[in-house]
């Protein structure tokens, strides 16, 4: 055998979805290392993209995509492209002289630990490790729901390469990491034993310090601890101790953050202070109806869909869901990923809601998955992620139209239209033809495509 031919064989077991093992455990293996494998490629060619491409934000090097510049048009006047620029700033500084104390500090503190040995390559590097380390928890936690094991491969493809997750998380922050302690959650959470439900507590501690927004994930746990049908009161109490852990993981550290803080102020406070971001409740106020409501009907709309199935009465339907997942389970998801939408329409201003979005795994996961019992849901988180994006490319025309933004040019405008439009195009074609997609490798590249379309646009929302 020629040496050309080895290294194709060489290649094809790595990189390959479809690689064939002598034993299924061996399959699943060569399965998660190509995973693995194309994580690191893909997040090289959408650094190597988001330099080339012409934008004002002067991304312009590895440690520029990771650690966003400071953008000046004069004295006193910038601002950075995205949030990495003030993770590496706490990292680099403490929260102390910084005053960051809304940023969480679960990846600020990673990155203080280890910018000794890779110093400004420390945010790509550590991120593409979570990045990798995620298809192993994700597979696992896929094959306890989902009794079919192409639909699990399937369904790991879509999530861990879904164009707006991949796309956002080349940048310096949470994205990363967020999604692999999220998936060694789920995984540790449908399997038996103390040390299980160690793991499981523990990660979600660390998961809300993380990014303080995944309090939501509590939604998860309180769905199935109402409505699990046959449950006893005592497993209900119990299936809600994780829903004690977050809550009380996120006033801890508001709490400390008052006590110890010299300035004290909770990251609550720290976020209306410096960013001018609360809670809204009156329909009345300014930009609610361009801002707050879609977010809230979106949200709202889902919600319903999700109770709707939760108590459907087609026995016929419910078997159905049975014989492919914990049918509540599924639901349990999507109502988490809603009530995420329904607690970023409640603030008064947009909040890095296409990278939120982007981590509503289950609006993504549903799309490879049959609901009998309603038709509708997969219908409308397409509906709901795709919104997001025409949303934010229509926010962006409207603004350069008004002269809002000064941190970007005519061919910025023109290429981000472009490369969004034909992004939304073939994503329809997508979710169209979904079903007829069976080669794993196909998927992956129609994913990989998806992704540079929508990387420029990623680059003026942070």
């Amino acid at each position: 055998m020629s040496s050309v031919n080895v290294i194709k064989q060489a290649l094809a077991r790595i990189f390959s979805l479809e690689a064939a093992g002598a034993t299924p455990r061996e399959k699943t293996k060569r399965f998660v290392i190509a995973c693995a494998a194309w994580i690191l490629v893909i997040r090289v060619v959408l650094v190597i993209w988001a330099i080339v491409f012409p934008d004002s934000r002067q991304f312009d090097s590895f440690t520029t995509v990771s650690i966003a510049p400071w953008i000046t048009f004069g004295p006193g006047v910038g601002f950075p492209s995205n949030d990495s620029y003030f993770y590496w700033l706490i990292a680099t500084n403490g929260f102390y002289e910084a005053k960051l104390v809304n940023f969480s500090p679960i990846l600020p503190a990673i990155l203080f630990a280890t910018r000794m040995i890779f110093q400004e390559y420390a945010p790509f590097i550590i991120n593409s490790v979570f990045a990798m380390l995620t298809p192993w928890f994700l597979f696992g936690f896929l094959t306890n729901v989902i009794k079919d094991e192409a639909k699990v491969k399937q369904v790991t493809v879509l999530i861990l390469f879904n164009p707006l997750f991949i796309a956002y998380s080349i940048y310096g922050m949470t994205e990363p990491l967020h999604y692999l302690l999220l998936f060694v959650i789920l995984a540790s959470h449908y399997k038996k034993g103390l040390k299980w439900r160690i793991v499981e507590y523990a990660c979600l501690v660390v998961l809300v310090l993380n990014r303080f927004i995944s309090v939501v994930l509590a939604v998860f746990y309180a769905y199935k601890a109402l409505f699990r049908k046959g449950s006893k009161l005592k497993e209900r109490i119990i299936m809600l101790v994780p829903v004690a852990v977050m809550g009380g993981t996120y006033l801890g550290w508001e709490l400390l953050c008052r006590m110890i803080f010299p300035f004290g102020i909770s990251p609550s406070e720290a976020r209306r202070l410096y960013w001018g971001h609360d809670f809204n409740f009156n329909p009345l106020a300014p930009d609610f109806m361009a801002n707050q409501a879609p977010l809230l009907l979106a949200g709202a709309i889902l919600g319903l869909l999700v109770l709707k199935s939760t108590f459907s009465k087609d026995d016929a339907a419910c078997r159905a869901e049975t014989a492919q997942f914990e049918r509540l389970d599924m639901q349990a998801l999507l109502a988490f990923a809603a009530v995420t939408f329904l607690f970023l329409g409640l603030m008064n201003k947009p909040v890095s809601i296409l990278r939120y979005t982007g981590t509503s795994f289950p609006i993504i996961m549903i799309l490879a998955i049959k609901v009998p019992s309603s038709k509708l849901i997969p219908i409308a988180s397409f509906g709901i992620a795709w919104g997001m994006v025409i949303a934010h490319a229509v926010m962006m025309a409207a603004t350069a139209a008004s002269g809002g933004f000064v941190y970007f040019t005519a061919t910025d405008l023109v290429l981000v239209t472009v490369f969004t439009a034909v992004y939304l195009i073939v994503d329809i074609l997508f979710y169209i033809k979904r079903d007829t997609l069976r080669s794993m490798n196909v998927l992956l590249a129609l994913h990989v495509l998806l992704a540079l379309l929508l990387q420029p646009l990623t680059i003026f929302f942070p």
